[in-house]
């Protein structure tokens, strides 16, 4: 009981919105999307695929800390009306942006990160491998 509670704390109505609006109930009961309280969710008309076993807390955004950033300040942006494809774990850092277009398809390898104020935009087609770590304060774009 204890586990439960300690978990039910962690889980923000950011992370309960997320996979219940992207996820069918199956998968959605199972939360792998955690979500901090500093994201702001812009656009949800997206898709998200998962091409892997579901879990608890396969997929984190906006959690982290990183000295030299303002954590009450900075907020992790999701923007994303096309289509997002995870292969397996991920960790999106505190202050990061993700943007991608209705037309637009991003691939996350297994074992993908980033650190802290990257931003990923994709207007039509972005693809990480496995194993793959982008550190702080990056902008990746494909158009």
């Amino acid at each position: 009981m204890h586990k439960i509670i300690k978990f039910l704390k962690q889980i923000s109505l950011n992370t309960i919105y997320i996979n219940f609006k992207y996820l069918p109930l199956s998968q959605a009961i199972k939360f792998p999307i955690m979500v901090s309280k500093n994201v702001k969710l812009l656009t949800t008309s997206g898709k998200i695929i998962f091409n892997c076993p579901i879990q608890t807390g396969l997929v984190q955004i906006g959690y982290g800390d990183v000295g030299i950033f303002d954590q009450k300040n900075s907020r992790s942006i999701w923007h994303v009306s096309g289509i997002i494809i995870f292969n397996g774990k991920c960790y999106i850092g505190h202050g990061s942006k993700i943007s991608v277009e209705k037309s637009g398809k991003l691939t996350l390898g297994n074992n993908f990160a980033i650190s802290a104020e990257t931003s990923i935009v994709v207007s039509s087609n972005v693809q990480f491998g496995d194993d793959c770590l982008l550190s702080w304060d990056i902008l990746i774009m494909d158009t």
